[in-house]
């Protein structure tokens, strides 16, 4: 649904959050204004230190494994997929319409792993990917990560991982992009 939404719309600017809406609107608008300054791609990570967590009273142990899960999930994603990003998988991401027109009929990830194979395309395609500190508000424990969906998201990631060694073998112009932006 984020695929073809992302695909669908029509401005120069494609954002979009997670449905627990964590993330304020002048975070929304942080991403916006990095995108006008020419950035090609923003992505959130809660893992900068510059970044702010802010919660309601009795989150704390929830977010600290939350922040555990997400930090080895990244670490796994950076480890499998030759990444280097602090936060894959932070609820916040914002894309100018050419790299979603160049990325987006390559992904074909529809589960957790959709944020890394959007990663990893945009490194394929030499789409600079601009890490943005945020503050991100937690209001509950509700989640859609488990550690019961570890292994599921592990599969995912090596799925990604062969499928763009296929990519890259079959050789597809990958300096279209680069070209065409300058």
């Amino acid at each position: 649904a984020v695929r073809r939404g992302l695909l669908r719309a029509q401005g120069d600017f494609r954002i979009f959050t997670d449905v627990d809406l964590a993330y304020p609107l002048e975070m929304i608008d942080a991403v916006a204004e990095k995108l006008t300054l020419d950035r090609d791609v923003v992505i959130a990570t809660r893992a900068d230190p510059q970044s702010l967590v802010v919660h309601k009273e009795g989150l704390t142990k929830y977010l600290r494994r939350r922040k555990r899960q997400s930090w080895m999930f990244s670490w796994m994603a950076n480890l499998l997929l030759g990444l280097k990003y602090k936060d894959t998988q932070a609820g916040l991401k914002g894309f100018s319409a050419r790299s979603v027109r160049a990325i987006m009929p390559y992904i074909k990830c529809q589960g957790f792993g959709f944020d890394c194979e959007t990663l990893i395309a945009c490194r394929y395609f030499g789409i600079p990917v601009f890490e943005l500190p945020v503050r991100v508000v937690y209001h509950s424990t509700s989640s859609t990560t488990h550690v019961a969906s570890a292994g599921g998201m592990l599969a995912e990631l090596f799925a990604i991982r062969a499928r763009w060694k296929r990519i890259a073998r079959q050789g597809p112009e990958w300096s279209i992009f680069v070209t065409a932006r300058h």
